[in-house]
């Protein structure tokens, strides 16, 4: 058998093979809409305690803290999920390198 020929695998295994990688798609597009909705609720709160000093604050210190429990029941949902399930947050922001400006020392 030479190194360059693809294993042949039987018609169950490949099968079994897709349905994995479907299942693994959509875990990682539940991911993604449950992250998206974590920064939405942390836009929304950082807005609400912006807000909160206005004529209505009572109103809006309740909506603060509904917004606030749904955060952490989400996040403890994530925290929750096995290590090898979460995305990694360090790769999907990379850090920009810029260099000093040119009046200051090095």
């Amino acid at each position: 058998m030479l190194v360059s020929e693809a294993p042949v695998f039987p018609a169950d295994a490949t099968a079994r093979i897709a349905a994995l990688e479907a299942l693994l798609a959509r875990a990682n597009a539940a991911l993604a809409a449950r992250d998206l909705l974590i920064d939405s609720l942390r836009g929304q709160i950082a807005r609400l305690r912006r807000m909160q000093f206005g004529a209505s604050s009572e109103k809006l210190g309740r909506e603060v803290e509904q917004l606030e429990l749904a955060l952490e029941e989400l996040e403890a949902e994530r925290d929750a999920a096995p290590e090898e399930e979460r995305p990694s947050e360090t790769a999907s922001r990379p850090v920009p390198v810029r260099s000093l400006p040119e009046h200051l020392p090095r």
